[in-house]
């Protein structure tokens, strides 16, 4: 297993940090910082997916390949990472290419119904 990394979201600053001192972690209870973990994995120019990182690419599972947006979150009840669009969710495992285009803090306007056409006329 890698080493675990994490980043937060400071929504009064509206900044995003990258945590170096663990110990900071415990300490950590303000209602206005939000706490991210990598999930381990990384999109197709090798940097690391984080929860909330709002991402694209190509989802092949059996005989279906679908173009896909959406935001990455931890799902509690199976116990893995997945990317959910409007429509569904699929594990992060699961034959996905992806791209990172932002997260959920700094790039919302990501998440809008168009997307695919933002992402496509770029």
């Amino acid at each position: 297993m890698g080493v675990l990394q994490f980043r937060l979201w400071c929504i009064n600053t509206r900044e995003m940090s990258k945590i170096t001192n663990f110990s900071v972690l415990k300490d950590v209870s303000d209602p206005n910082i939000i706490i991210m973990q990598n999930t381990g994995m990384q999109d197709k120019n090798q940097r690391p997916i984080f929860e909330n990182d709002i991402c694209c690419g190509k989802i092949n599972i059996v005989c279906v390949s679908k173009e896909v947006t959406g935001h990455v979150i931890y799902n509690t009840k199976n116990a893995r990472y997945e990317l959910k669009d409007n429509e569904s969710s699929v594990p992060l495992c699961m034959g996905i290419d992806l791209d990172i285009i932002g997260n959920i803090y700094e790039n919302e306007e990501l998440l809008a119904t168009d997307i695919n056409d933002k992402v496509t006329s770029t």
